[in-house]
C-alpha cells in the first residue's frame, strides 16, 4: 500500500454547505482506508467538534466520491441547485430519516420535565415527530424517484409543483395505489404537514378541518 501525507479539508470560504467542517484524510492506494482517518465514514467525534459543519458536510462528502470517480465536481466549492439534485443525495436523506424514525419508535422517553399528568400528551406529540419523519423520508423518495424519472432540468422547471408535502399528489405517478396505500399516504400527509410539529395548524385552517383531519388542504403548510 502506498500512503501520501496527511491533509486538511476545508471548503471554500463562500460555501455554505460544510463550512466549518474540517476533515483529516489520508490518501491511500489498495485497501480501504482506515476508518478513523476515511472522511466517507460516519464519525462522531467531528460532529461533537463541530456540530453544524458535521451535519452540513453531505455535499462535500459526496462531492469528493464523485470526483474520485471521475465527476467534475469540486467539493469545496458552492453546489448549484442542479448538483444538490442528484438522487444518490436525496436517497441517503430520506435512510438518515428513516433511522432517526425508527430510533424515536424505539425509545420510550420518560418525560421526567413535564408534570405526571401531562407525560401522556408529550408521549402522544413524540410519537408525532417519529411519524412526521417517517412521512419526510417517504417523501424525499418520492420526490428523488421524479428526479429519477423525469431529470434534473425537466424537475427544475416544474420544482414549484413539487413543493408541497401532499404525498398523495407526489405519488401519482405510481399506478394502481390500493387503499391501504392511499390512506397511509394521507395519514402522513397530515404528520408532516404540521401534525409532527405543532400543536396547531393556525386559525384559518382550524375553520376548514379538525385538529384530526389527513385534509389534503394541510399539505402545503410550511412546504
Amino acid at each position: 500500500m502506498q500512503e501520501v501525507d496527511l491533509i486538511c479539508c476545508r471548503p471554500m470560504t463562500d460555501c455554505h454547505v460544510g463550512q466549518n467542517l474540517t476533515i483529516p484524510v489520508r490518501l491511500q492506494t489498495g485497501d480501504l482506508l482506515p476508518e478513523m482517518m476515511n472522511p466517507m465514514l460516519p464519525n462522531r467525534r467531528l460532529f461533537i467538534q463541530d456540530p453544524a459543519g458535521y451535519s452540513r458536510s453531505a455535499w462535500m462528502r459526496w462531492a469528493m466520491i464523485a470526483s474520485v470517480n471521475g465527476a467534475e465536481l469540486d467539493p469545496f466549492k458552492q453546489p448549484t441547485s442542479e448538483d444538490l439534485k442528484n438522487p444518490p443525495l436525496w436517497l441517503t436523506q430520506a435512510e438518515a430519516m428513516s433511522q432517526a424514525a425508527f430510533v424515536l419508535i424505539k425509545a420510550e422517553p420518560s418525560f421526567d420535565n413535564v408534570p405526571a399528568e401531562m407525560r401522556g400528551i408529550c408521549d402522544s406529540q413524540y410519537c408525532a415527530v417519529a411519524l412526521m419523519l417517517v412521512g419526510y423520508s417517504l417523501e424525499v423518495c418520492l420526490k428523488a424517484m421524479v428526479i429519477v424519472k423525469e431529470g434534473v432540468e425537466a424537475y427544475s422547471e416544474a420544482e414549484r409543483k413539487y413543493l408541497t408535502h401532499d404525498l398523495m399528489k407526489l405519488a401519482t405517478f405510481i399506478v394502481d395505489l390500493d387503499t391501504k396505500d392511499i390512506a397511509t399516504l394521507e395519514l402522513l400527509t397530515h404528520f408532516v404537514a404540521w401534525a409532527g410539529r405543532y400543536p396547531d395548524p393556525g386559525s384559518r385552517y382550524i375553520d376548514n378541518t379538525t385538529v384530526s383531519s389527513n385534509s389534503r388542504t394541510e399539505s402545503n403548510l410550511g412546504a
